[in-house]
């Protein structure tokens, strides 16, 4: 397993707040003084591959919308780490608000394992998100563990992955690393104690260590993660919120926000849709939490300005992440059209020492999906909807002489 530690890891203070965000140097790199690893040229093996995947593509007559698309489609499935959650939250969330997080693979072995990281959290944070891979999903493969001294709380809001987690907990059954558990207070919660006792006698005992092994052994499936200290978001009504913030980018390092809407979670910890959740205009839970009309309009300026700068990032990983992919294969078509057409980033707000409100960066989607963004729009906000689409065909037919180019070439 290998884990690597968030950039927000170790401050006093573990949400990292930028009070105002810039491209310089970072921002705008060029690709002469790229790492030399961004610039080596692809392995044969590789090269052929995806030049079989390229050709295939050609093959299939299909014909995406967008450029990266395109790259999306012909990378994908030999380069996924290029478009995966966790590598988007690593590479990006460095320069942004966030909360303490640690990446960590549980396939391959490191100095920690994944069952002492397990522990450890849960000793030190008593809660957090251990969010996989896919950038879109409903909550797919996300899942809440909570540890309150006794026992050990799985929230599991995707019911095909509750399934799976409860399937891989009987089949320890009869076993010597089998754990006691038992339903939560609701249908997605799966609860494993340290122990039953009845006044002073101890009827069996299964310490943290050995829960924590247990779990990442044979429960938790195999696969890549961020493991992510929860935010101290102010609940409207017992729910949790953020404001989605959709983004087109014409241009390398030009985003503009096309649209943003708010979302109320159907409970206090997920604020999926798909988990319940309902979509009110952007405003409304800012207004809820604040009461005051300038703090809401500081709250949804800073928010825009931390959306944009996450644009910025990821557009920045893909164009030096697909340089070195596509580059030394693809003559005629410059490293500057290696950008994110459309993504959306999710803000919420953290309640700070002092009592202020900050915004905070709750995930970068991308990339992202006809059910990211249009139901909730024709509900709150058909304008908004509107602007979008707009700017989609605008970047269909920028992008479509691109297209032609690679798929004709």
């Amino acid at each position: 397993m290998v884990v690597v530690r968030g950039a927000g890891a170790g401050r006093r203070n573990w949400v990292r707040f930028v009070p105002a965000f810039w491209f310089g140097s970072y921002g705008k790199k060029s690709l002469r003084n790229s790492h030399p690893n961004v610039r080596a040229e692809l392995r044969p093996s590789l090269a052929r591959r995806l030049n079989a995947r390229l050709n295939a593509f050609r093959a299939s007559g299909r014909r995406p919308k967008f450029f990266d698309e395109l790259l999306i489609g012909v990378l994908g499935e030999e380069v996924p780490h290029l478009f995966s959650k966790v590598d988007i939250m690593d590479e990006t969330y460095a320069e942004l608000p966030r909360p303490e997080f640690y990446k960590v693979d549980t396939v391959h072995d490191s100095i920690f394992t994944f069952p002492q990281y397990l522990e450890g959290l849960l000793e030190r944070w008593h809660s957090f998100y251990l969010k996989g891979e896919q950038t879109v999903g409903g909550g797919k493969n996300i899942m809440r563990l909570d540890f309150d001294g006794r026992k050990v709380v799985l929230t599991i809001p995707n019911s095909e992955l509750r399934k799976e987690i409860a399937h891989n907990l009987g089949l320890l059954l009869g076993k010597d690393n089998f754990l006691q558990n038992f339903p939560g207070q609701s249908e997605r919660e799966i609860a494993i104690p340290l122990e039953n006792r009845r006044g002073p006698v101890v009827f069996w005992k299964q310490p943290l260590a050995e829960i924590a092994k247990t779990l990442a052994n044979h429960v938790i499936p195999k696969g890549r993660y961020i493991m992510e200290k929860p935010l101290n978001i102010p609940l409207i009504n017992g729910r949790t919120w953020e404001i989605r913030h959709l983004v087109h980018c014409d241009r390398l390092y030009r985003p503009v926000i096309t649209a943003k809407y708010g979302k109320i979670g159907g409970d206090a910890y997920f604020g999926n849709m798909d988990l319940g959740g309902r979509p009110v205009l952007a405003e409304k839970p800012v207004h809820d939490v604040l009461q005051n009309s300038q703090k809401e309009r500081e709250f949804l300026v800073r928010s825009e300005g931390i959306a944009l700068a996450g644009a910025k990032l990821l557009n920045a990983h893909l164009l030096s992440s697909l340089t070195s992919y596509i580059n030394a294969r693809m003559t005629g078509i410059t490293p500057d059209n290696f950008f994110a057409r459309r993504l959306a980033v999710d803000i919420t707000g953290h309640l700070g020492r002092n009592g202020k409100l900050f915004p905070a960066v709750i995930e970068i989607q991308y990339p992202i999906g006809f059910k990211s963004y249009v139901p909730e729009l024709e509900e709150v906000d058909k304008q908004a909807l509107a602007r979008v689409q707009a700017m989609d065909k605008a970047l269909e037919k920028q992008d479509l002489p691109l297209i032609q180019q690679m798929l004709n070439g």
